[in-house]
């Protein structure tokens, strides 16, 4: 869907006089993502992928018309994921900010529009979720007076349960966005090659990938994907002379 004037003269209307939303991308530099990433991919096809990703994710930020930060390895801390993005969060929050929109960059799917929708369900009061296909959550839409850093903390992080753990903990009224795939796996990968959603450039990337992929072998060992490359042992060169 393509983000109208008149949608934007309603978000302007919206969060006229609404307290100030942060957009808080929580993620890692494209080294740190490649190395922690097991997509199998070639080391710097995987730096330029999450380097790509990074820069899309905070150009969306940028023109949502929100403050944004992009909080990656040099400011977590904490002993796992949990913890460390718990003190994102409550940093953040110290910052003086009444609502955080809260994700990561590997949604590439994430557009615009889905973050002034959260900022306007944040502004009446909502709280809201971003629901990924598998079952966790690529967006949380989060306000100051509803947070505790140890309810937070206590979430099924990186679990396929995590939609589900807080749509039943829920206590009030939430706006839940579309369902949109995340890149974790090169499956997932795959699947956004006829994403609409996608951007022509990452989509060219991935389309990129998959052809070194093939030249190189990845995909004849990995049974994760349905796109066959030609078997290694039938691989022969030319006879030799006198053969």
């Amino acid at each position: 869907m393509t983000w109208s004037k008149s949608c934007d003269v309603l978000f302007l209307d919206e969060m006229k006089n609404a307290p100030e939303t942060l957009i808080l991308i929580f993620a890692r530099s494209a080294n740190a993502e490649q190395k922690e990433k097991s997509l199998d991919l070639p080391v710097y096809a995987g730096r330029r992928l999450f380097a790509s990703l990074s820069r899309e994710t905070i150009n969306k930020a940028r023109l949502s018309g929100m403050p944004h930060l992009f909080w990656d390895e040099t400011r977590q801390e904490g002993r796992n994921f949990a913890e460390r993005v718990t003190h994102a969060v409550s940093s953040a929050f110290a910052l003086g900010y009444e609502n955080i929109i809260l994700l990561g960059n590997d949604c590439p799917e994430l557009n615009v529009s889905d973050l002034r929708k959260a900022a306007a369900a944040l502004a009446r009061g909502k709280l809201v979720i971003g629901p990924d296909m598998d079952g966790g959550a690529y967006l949380l839409g989060l306000k100051a007076s509803h947070f505790s850093a140890s309810h937070f903390e206590a979430l099924p992080w990186q679990k396929e349960h995590l939609f589900r753990t807080l749509i039943s903990s829920l206590d009030e009224e939430a706006l839940i966005l579309d369902k949109y795939h995340d890149i974790d796996s090169l499956e997932a990968l795959d699947k956004l090659r006829g994403s609409y959603r996608v951007s022509r450039e990452i989509k060219q990337f991935i389309l990129h990938l998959f052809s070194l992929l093939v030249k190189i072998d990845i995909l004849n060992a990995s049974p994760r994907t349905t796109h066959p490359s030609v078997p290694i042992n039938k691989r022969r060169g030319p006879p030799a002379p006198g053969a």
